[in-house]
C-alpha cells in the first residue's frame, strides 16, 4: 500500500511539472509576444510623432519664402515690386526641380571621399519615411539659400540670368557645402566642424554667393552718384523702400519661421532630452535676435539723434535678421548670456558692414550682404569661442576655433569662385544684367506694369509737374512727387499719351 502512495505521488510530482513548465513557456512566450508588441507600437509612436514635428518645421521653414518675398518687394522701388514677387516665386520652382534632380544627391548621397554624393538622383532610392522627411526639410534650406541671392541683385539682374544662377546654387554650389559639413562623412564635419542650423552652411553661402553678384554686374544706376552735398537728401529718398510695412512685415514672419529653421533642426522632439534641446534653442534664438535688434536701433538713434531718421524701421529689422543668423550654427550648445553676446556683436557686424559696402559703393538694397555673410561668418567662428565644451573662453584652447574658421573661408572661397565663373559666362550672352532702358522704366514694365492704375487726370498732373521741375532742373532731377512711379520723363509721357 505504501508503495502505491509513493508510485501516485511521484505521478502528480511529474504531472504537475508538466504542467508548470507548459505554462511557464506559455507565459513567457505570451509575454516576450506582448512585450515585443510594446516596443513596436513605442517606435511607431516614436516614428509618427518625430514626422509630425520635422513635417510641420519644413512648413514653417518654406513659408520664409513669403517674408523673404514681403522683405525684398517692400524694400524695391515701386517699379521694381511686382518683378521681385514674380523673381521670388520663380526661384522656389526652380530650387525645387534641381534640387531634386541632382542637390540633394550631392548633398546628402552616398560619401565619395567625403567630398561629394553619389546616389539619390532624380529622387530614386528614397523610400524610407526617414529619407522623405529628410529630403522635404532640406529641400527647404536649399531654397532659403538661394533666395538671399535675389535681394543683393534686386532691380537689374535678368529674369533668365537669375534663374539660371538659382539652378547652380540648388544644383551645385550649396550642396556640396551641405555635404562637407552634415553629410556623415562630409570632410568638414570629420575635422569637427559644428554648423547647428547652417549660420555657414545656408546663410554664408547665400550672403557670399550675393556680394560676388552684386559686385560682378555693378550698382543700379545712380545709386552712388552725387553731384554736390546738396542734393543729399533727394538721392537717398530716390532709393528709399517702397512700403516699410512689407519691410516690417517679412521681417516678422522670418522671425517667427526661424523657429522652423533652428529648432526644427533637431529632427526629433520624443524623449526628455530632445525636447529641452528643443526650449533651449527657441531661447537662444529669440535672446540673440532682440539683443541684436536692439544694438542696430540705438546704434542708428545715437547717431542720427536730431535728425529725420532718429527711429529707422530698416535698422532694427535688418538688427534682427543679423543676429537670428548670427546664434544659428550654436544655438544647441550655448548659454543665454553668450546668446545675448552673440546677438549684440551681430548687430555690431552688421552696421559695421553696411556702413563698408557703401563706402566700398557695393549696392545691396536689402543690406543682406552685411546680414547673411558678414553675421553668417561671424556666427560660424562664435561656436570656436562660445560652445562650453570646446570654446576658447572655456579654457579648451583654439583647436575648435581654428576649425570653424576653416569652414569660414572654405565656403568663402568655394561659393565665390563659382558665382564669379558663373557671371562671366552668362555675361557672353548678356544675359547678366538688364538693359538701361528697362532698368530708367523698372522691370514692372514688363510684369503687366506699374502695380497702381493712375487715372488720366493723375497722371496728366503729374506730367505737368515732372516736366516743369525738368526744366527748371535742365532734366537732372525727377519730381519727388512722382519718385515711386516712375522716375523717366519719356515713360511718363508714354503712359499719358495711352
Amino acid at each position: 500500500m505504501f508503495k502505491k502512495f509513493i508510485i501516485l505521488a511521484y505521478l502528480i510530482k511529474f504531472n504537475l511539472y508538466i504542467i508548470i513548465k507548459y505554462m511557464s513557456v506559455q507565459i513567457f512566450e505570451s509575454t516576450e509576444a506582448h512585450l515585443k508588441y510594446l516596443q513596436d507600437l513605442v517606435l511607431l509612436n516614436k516614428s509618427a510623432t518625430d514626422t509630425v514635428w520635422i513635417s510641420n518645421n519644413t512648413y514653417l521653414v518654406f513659408f520664409m519664402v513669403a517674408g523673404f518675398a514681403f522683405l525684398e518687394a517692400g524694400s524695391t522701388r515701386h517699379k521694381n515690386f511686382t518683378s521681385t514677387l514674380v523673381k521670388n516665386t520663380l526661384d522656389r520652382c526652380v530650387a525645387t526641380l534641381s534640387w531634386w534632380l541632382i542637390g540633394y544627391a550631392f548633398a546628402f548621397g552616398e560619401s565619395k571621399s567625403g567630398v561629394i554624393g553619389t546616389s539619390y538622383f532624380a529622387g530614386v532610392g528614397i523610400d524610407t519615411y526617414e529619407q522623405y522627411t529628410s529630403w522635404m526639410f532640406q529641400w527647404a534650406f536649399a531654397g532659403t539659400s538661394a533666395t538671399i541671392v535675389s535681394g543683393c541683385v534686386l532691380e537689374r539682374i535678368t529674369m533668365w540670368g537669375y534663374a539660371m544662377f538659382s539652378t547652380l546654387m540648388s544644383m551645385w554650389i550649396y550642396p556640396l557645402i551641405v555635404h562637407w559639413v552634415w553629410n556623415e562623412k562630409g570632410w568638414l564635419r570629420d575635422m569637427g566642424m559644428h554648423d547647428f542650423a547652417g549660420s555657414g552652411v545656408v546663410h554664408m553661402v547665400g550672403g557670399v554667393a550675393g556680394c560676388a553678384a552684386t559686385i560682378f554686374i555693378g550698382a543700379r544706376l545712380g545709386r552712388f552718384q552725387k553731384e554736390s552735398e546738396k542734393d543729399e537728401n533727394h538721392h537717398k529718398k530716390e532709393f528709399k523702400p517702397n512700403s516699410t510695412a512689407f519691410l516690417c512685415l517679412g521681417t516678422l514672419l522670418l522671425w517667427f519661421c526661424w523657429y522652423g529653421f533652428n529648432c526644427g533642426s533637431t529632427i526629433t522632439i520624443v524623449g526628455q532630452e530632445a525636447t529641452k534641446l528643443v526650449g533651449k534653442i527657441g531661447m537662444n534664438t529669440s535672446i540673440s535676435a532682440a539683443a541684436s535688434g536692439i544694438t542696430t536701433f540705438l546704434l542708428v538713434y545715437l547717431l542720427n539723434k536730431g535728425t529725420d531718421s532718429e527711429y529707422s524701421i530698416g535698422a532694427l529689422c535688418n538688427g534682427i535678421l543679423a543676429g537670428l543668423v548670427g546664434v544659428t550654427a550654436s544655438c544647441d550648445t550655448v548659454e543665454s548670456w553668450c546668446a545675448m553676446f552673440i546677438g549684440v556683436i551681430s548687430g555690431l557686424i552688421y552696421f559695421g558692414y553696411t556702413k563698408l559696402l557703401e563706402k566700398l559703393k557695393i549696392d545691396d538694397p536689402i543690406d543682406a550682404i552685411s546680414i547673411h555673410m558678414g553675421c553668417g561668418s561671424w556666427g560660424v567662428v562664435a561656436f570656436g569661442w562660445f560652445d562650453p565644451n570646446t570654446g576658447v573662453l572655456y579654457g579648451h584652447g583654439g583647436h575648435q576655433f581654428g576649425i570653424q574658421l576653416l569652414g569660414v573661408i572654405v565656403i568663402l572661397g568655394w561659393t565665390a569662385a563659382n558665382t564669379f565663373l558663373f557671371f562671366i559666362f552668362i555675361k557672353l550672352f548678356k544675359l547678366h544684367r538688364i538693359s538701361t532702358e528697362n532698368e530708367k522704366i523698372g522691370l514692372d514694365m514688363k510684369c503687366g506694369g506699374l502695380v497702381h492704375n493712375y487715372d488720366s487726370m493723375s497722371l496728366a498732373y503729374y506730367a505737368k509737374n515732372l516736366i516743369e521741375n525738368f526744366k527748371k532742373n535742365d532734366g537732372v532731377q525727377a519730381y519727388e512727387g512722382v519718385g515711386h512711379m516712375v522716375t523717366d520723363i519719356d515713360h511718363l509721357r508714354l503712359k499719358v499719351q495711352q
